[in-house]
């Protein structure tokens, strides 16, 4: 090779060496920039339990409850005192608040209720994933296993489902697959609390490392069953606890839902004692929560990451407990609809309250601005930043709730509020001022002084339900609703009183008045608490009915009620069998139906089957239940109910 040759190989080859140098530096400092970038970012651990109403934070004014915790968190926070769900289309009220909490969705845009989230709805943790952040969930999910693996890239005591007893929950280990067979469920020998903080603190010592975390830890508690540790439960005593300033013994009108699960824990009328002692248990739980919360605000501090991590504290709706003469969360009133928001952290100002009216689902473009995220298509809410900042004072003027098809309600931020209830063909009206009146206990709607203000709230309420898609209309009849069929009680047939086997047994919850209760000549009205209905769990209603003696029959039909809001459907089918000897049953018709599963109407149906007029003496029945719950539902996978009434046979 040529001398000349040779140097310019030389060169040609020191060059691209240099170039090669320093294409790799540059990457080696876009990937350190990247990373860097990252750290820089706030770590995120959010805080949610389960039924804690917003005045339930001694730092919020409330001394009767022990929540030191809370109050630290609320010290070195930014507390907004009037933070509101929207409500829920489903008696199981977290459900749908916590879809929308993660998807930043409104209530009539969830996909199921809530009961899952399709893949195009993202969530909070699903894009800080994306963006980098390892994201850990731990104890209670409410909306569905896929929706689950999609968020979380660690976790640990992962519990799908509503509620449970505290001290058997029923959980998962973390499946990087994504699956979580039922084989694979565990249950958990601690209290709830207790147990996903563990979980919590394993994953801040051993997992969470240099990068960006999201942390969610949700809780099941102070969800009922009321139950606390004993060191928490001797912390208060009932004759100790002052009853709420609207405590009812019962409330003054059927709001639609007066017998729903929440509402049994306790006898009617409510006496103050039985509230009382409901509270001092609630009040524990609280405080036994709380306890567990300061544990994973020691192990942040520990482990040096209380300067880089904002803490947001929520619940996912509010309790009655006594107030209004109600229990549960399955009404409008501000002890259900208002929950307790607190957020803290780098950048934000401490000790500091705000009444700016704002939902659960403004948490998550809140999130975005507070890791500089750009928030993405898809949620609805509105972000708080400005709020915090204070350069906004107030924030929405108005919020508006909605329950099933029962009920829907709009608040101003100059404090009035009305709610609506249309149940069994009649609407309700309340009016409140709630700068005079905040217990909800004055209903101005029929005062012609505040005529002018129930138009406008109307009108209003009319407006924002269009605006939210809610399938209800205010202006039409029965706000588009079916006309709700009242029967007659008492009906007159040839099966009354006559001899009944059962070949399967209804439920001890649900007997309709004993072995005799479908040929009883009595009708139920719809509402599954009526002491007609006879419900079967998961099983379908086989019964031969002894007429005594051969009897010409020409018509035999059965009434089923249908509430999916309570988890009861209509069978399948009915099939209809006669016979003259017991034993040699001859089928002589099988009815079906077209009720749709999907719908929050409270329906009656009758199965009806039209024969030649026939002699016999024995007539068999078997209404074919569906045993469990469609994917849709909230109680997916479990028993269904099937409720049966007379057997009208002529």
């Amino acid at each position: 090779m040529k001398k000349t040759d040779f140097l310019r190989s030389y060169v040609i080859a020191v060059s691209l060496a240099s170039v090669g140098f320093l294409i790799i530096l540059t990457g080696c400092r876009q990937r350190r920039g990247k990373q860097d970038s990252l750290i820089r970012k706030p770590n995120i651990v959010f805080l949610l339990t389960d039924d804690q109403r917003f005045s339930t934070i001694a730092a919020w004014g409330n001394h009767e409850v022990k929540t030191p915790s809370l109050d630290r968190l609320a010290r070195a926070g930014f507390s907004f005192t009037h933070a509101h769900i929207m409500g829920g289309t489903s008696g199981a009220i977290c459900m749908p608040s916590r879809a929308m909490l993660m998807t930043g969705k409104s209530l009539f845009h969830l996909e199921m209720k809530g009961a899952t989230i399709p893949d195009d709805h993202i969530m909070i943790p699903e894009l800080l994933r994306e963006e980098g952040y390892k994201t850990f969930g731990t104890g209670k999910w409410h909306n569905g296993k896929q929706s689950f693996a999609r968020c979380f890239s660690h976790g640990g005591k992962i519990f799908f489902g509503g509620m449970s007893d505290h001290l058997n929950v029923p959980y998962f280990d973390f499946d990087p697959t994504g699956l979580y067979p039922e084989e694979n469920k565990k249950t958990g020998e601690k209290f709830s609390s207790e147990l996903f903080v563990d979980e919590a603190i394993r994953f801040l010592e051993k997992e969470a490392g240099d990068s960006p975390f999201f942390m969610y830890v949700s809780f099941t508690a102070p969800h009922d069953p009321r139950m606390a540790p004993d060191t928490f439960e001797l912390l208060y005593a009932g004759d100790k606890i002052g009853l709420p300033g609207n405590f009812l013994p019962e409330h003054p009108f059927d709001n639609g839902e007066m017998k729903i699960r929440d509402e049994k824990l306790a006898p009617w009328p409510r006496t103050p004692e039985i509230v009382k002692d409901h509270l001092a248990a609630y009040y524990a739980m609280i405080t036994h929560t709380d306890h567990q919360i300061g544990r994973i605000l020691d192990a942040l501090e520990k482990n040096t990451k209380t300067e880089n991590t904002i803490i947001i504290f929520a619940s996912d709706n509010g309790l009655a407990i006594g107030q209004h003469g109600l229990l549960g969360k399955q009404n409008l009133y501000e002890h259900s609809v208002r929950v307790p928001l607190i957020i803290s952290g780098p950048g934000i100002p401490g000790n500091e309250k705000s009444e700016a009216l704002c939902y659960l689902n403004d948490v998550f473009p809140t999130i975005c601005d507070l890791t500089g995220i750009r928030i993405p298509q898809g949620p609805e809410g509105q972000s708080l930043i400005q709020v915090i900042k204070g350069r906004k004072m107030s924030f929405r003027d108005e919020v508006f709730y909605a329950y099933r098809n029962l009920q829907r309600g709009i608040r101003t931020a100059d404090n009035w509020k009305l709610i609506k209830y249309m149940v069994n063909n009649v609407e309700t009206t309340q009016l409140f001022n709630l700068n005079k009146d905040p217990w909800e206990m004055e209903n101005l709607a029929g005062d012609p002084a505040c005529s002018v203000m129930l138009d406008e709230l109307t009108d209003l309420l009319d407006h924002y339900m269009m605006v939210y898609d809610d399938p209800m209309d205010l202006k039409m009849r029965f706000w588009g609703k079916k006309e709700v069929y009242i029967p007659d009680r008492n009906t007159d047939h040839l099966g009354v009183g006559k001899n009944i086997r059962l070949n399967t047994r209804y439920s001890y919850k649900y007997t309709g008045g004993g072995d005799g209760a479908l040929l009883d000549g009595k009708h139920g009205i719809p509402d599954l608490n009526d002491s007609a209905w006879q419900g079967y769990e998961g099983k379908d209603l086989d019964v031969i009915i002894d007429l005594r003696e051969a009897l010409t029959v020409n018509r035999i039909a059965i009434r089923f009620f249908q509430d999916a809001g309570s988890w009861i459907f209509m069978p399948e089918s009915v099939e209809i069998s006669i016979s003259n000897d017991r034993r040699n049953f001859r089928k002589v018709c099988t009815a079906g139906h077209s009720v749709p599963q999907r719908t929050d109407e409270r329906i009656l149906h009758d199965f009806v089957c039209e024969i030649n007029p026939e002699m016999t003496r024995y007539i068999r029945v078997k209404a074919k239940n569906f045993e469990t719950f469609p994917e849709w539902h909230p109680g997916a996978g479990r028993k269904a109910w099937i409720f049966a009434d007379e057997i009208v046979i002529e």
